[in-house]
Parts: C-alpha cells; sequence; structure tokens
C-alpha cells in the first residue's frame, strides 16, 4: 500500500473531490481513500489500519462496505461511519490531504492533478492530541507516537 501527502493547488468540496475520486476508481479499480492530514499522525497509523481493516474484512466482521471505509473507521478510532468520515475525512477546501492508494498511486496523483509532499506525513504532537490523545496520555510516555496504536485498538473494540 502506498501513502503520499499532497497538495491540492485546486481545493474543492469534499463532495466534488469524491466525485473525481469515483470516477477514477471506476476506471482503474484500484484501492484509493483519501484522508484528512490534519489526523494523520504517521504513515505507520494508516498501515496498521488498513492491515486491521483487510483482517475484519475477511473475518466478515467488517462494518465499512468497502476497503477504504473500513480503513477510515479504524483510522479515526469511530466506530460510526459518520464520526469517522467527520474526523478522519477530506475536508471541504482541503489545500492539503494524505492519499492511501494501490499500485496505481502515481497515476491517480496525476490523474487529479496533485502535487506530491511527504512532509505532510510527519508526526506531531498536534496531530496527536486532534485524533483524540490527550495531553496526559502523551505525557506518560517516552514514545508518544506510539499511542495512535493503542487508540486505535481500544476505540474500534
Amino acid at each position: 500500500m502506498n501513502i503520499a501527502g499532497v497538495k491540492i493547488p485546486d481545493p474543492d468540496s469534499a463532495s466534488g473531490t469524491f466525485e473525481h475520486v469515483e470516477k477514477y476508481r471506476k476506471t482503474n479499480k484500484g484501492f484509493v481513500q483519501l484522508f484528512n492530514e490534519k489526523v494523520v499522525v504517521c504513515r505507520e497509523h494508516l498501515i496498521w489500519a488498513y492491515e486491521k481493516a483487510l483482517y475484519t474484512t475477511k473475518k466478515g466482521t467488517n462494518r465499512g462496505d468497502s476497503l477504504e471505509m473500513e480503513t477510515l473507521l479504524w483510522a479515526s478510532g469511530q466506530r460510526q461511519i459518520k464520526n469517522a468520515i467527520g474526523k478522519m475525512g477530506l475536508q471541504d477546501d482541503a489545500e492539503e490531504a494524505v492519499v492511501m492508494a494501490g499500485d496505481n498511486l502515481n497515476s491517480f496523483l496525476e490523474y487529479m492533478g496533485w502535487e506530491r509532499d511527504d512532509s505532510i506525513l510527519e508526526p506531531s504532537m498536534e496531530k496527536l492530541i486532534t485524533l483524540g490523545i490527550t495531553k496526559e496520555e502523551i505525557e506518560t510516555t517516552d514514545r508518544p507516537y506510539d499511542l495512535v496504536f493503542e487508540f486505535m485498538a481500544t476505540s474500534t473494540i
């Protein structure tokens, strides 16, 4: 699975952007999911969510109707799709985002006219807090970015 931070030169509404994403998916039949860059703690955050989504989909215990949605649910730590989209989904007029895609990442970015900028994937304390991890929890460990995995595991059980 490929993950990239992206700059969006011509921001649109989230629904307008997803119309373009759906057109791409129909033509190319590949995995593509977009995330709010302010909440993606790091690349490993999404890899772990994707692996959990694969597992629950194989077991038939998934809540999302697609692997993309199941990945979004796990990454957000939310049980409800509406809440997951509100927290982790692409926001209206977003100028940056995180894209997760299969082997088709470069063709998707070209199709959308987006510029790759992986500095967007750098971890930060602000991202942990926006995700829902408290300052108190962060202060209890010398490895604060590992808290994202505990958050996802305990929030979506």
